[in-house]
C-alpha cells in the first residue's frame, strides 16, 4: 500500500502496542492531578458567558 492509497483511504499510519492496554489501571501523574483538584476546589471554574457579541456572531455565520 502507498502512502497515497493510505491518504485517499484514511487508514491510520499508527498501531498502538496492546501491551500499553496493561497501564489503564495504573494511576500516572498523581501529584499534577491532586494539584488541578486543589485549585478547582480553592478557585473553581469560571463563569460561563451567556451572550455572543452581535458582531461576532454575524462573521461566524459568515465564515460558515
Amino acid at each position: 500500500m502507498t502512502i497515497s492509497e493510505i491518504r485517499e483511504g484514511k487508514v491510520p499510519m499508527f498501531k498502538v502496542n496492546p501491551a500499553l492496554n496493561a497501564l489503564l489501571d495504573v494511576p500516572m501523574f498523581e501529584e499534577k492531578i491532586a494539584a488541578a483538584n486543589e485549585i478547582l476546589r480553592t478557585v473553581g471554574l469560571p463563569d460561563t458567558i451567556l451572550h455572543i457579541n452581535q458582531k461576532t456572531k454575524k462573521t461566524r455565520e459568515k465564515k460558515s
